[in-house]
């Protein structure tokens, strides 16, 4: 069967991950789970896509092992979107590696030309319900995206952001060595 899934177009696997939705919740996620390897550049160990996820331009999106996409998230991988291992997507989160040129005030920005954002998330990363990630972000390994948030731009390992636009509150690494001093 291995041999015969490599030979289907890409429609039909996708007509598969839709019609899978209203199947049983453990038999659902492991058929769409193995259609999805097929779908996207590479995909980990033990990764779980829930259904009601939206996934655009597939081939430019790399999960790490264990990545978990939670429902009513929206992937637009137009530029590169890579995903370390162990990272949890909340549901209803945005992950948008587009934008639109917006330099020319004498051309409707619809006109403009859309650009390829690159998307970058490290390992043991959370990103909470209703979180926004943009294009050009790197968020380094061990960081906390809080429920809500924002990110544009670079968010250094281990950090907690909070609000929109994402502010960094803290440092995980930093209140976790804090509380081994004081104990």
């Amino acid at each position: 069967m291995f041999k015969i899934i490599l030979k289907v177009p890409k429609i039909p696997l996708l007509f598969l991950v839709g019609f899978i939705q209203n199947s049983p919740f453990f038999v659902a996620m492991k058929i769409r789970n193995y259609c999805y390897k097929f779908l996207v550049k590479k995909m980990g160990k033990n990764c779980n896509i829930c259904d009601s996820v939206t996934i655009r331009n597939s081939k430019n999106l790399t999960l790490g092992n264990r990545v978990s996409i939670h429902p009513y998230t929206m992937i637009a991988a137009i530029g590169e979107i890579t995903i370390g291992d162990n990272v949890g997507i909340a549901s209803h989160c945005s992950i948008i590696a587009v934008g639109h040129e917006h330099s020319d005030i004498d051309k409707p920005i619809k006109e403009q030309e859309i650009n390829s954002d690159p998307i970058v998330i490290g390992n043991d990363v959370m990103i909470g319900t209703h979180a926004s990630v943009l294009g050009k972000s790197v968020i380094g390994d061990g960081s906390f995206i809080s429920a809500g948030s924002v990110v544009a731009g670079n968010i250094p390992p281990y950090s907690i952001v909070v609000g929109n636009p994402g502010r960094i509150v803290a440092n995980r690494k930093k209140r976790f060595e804090a509380k081994t001093d004081k104990s």
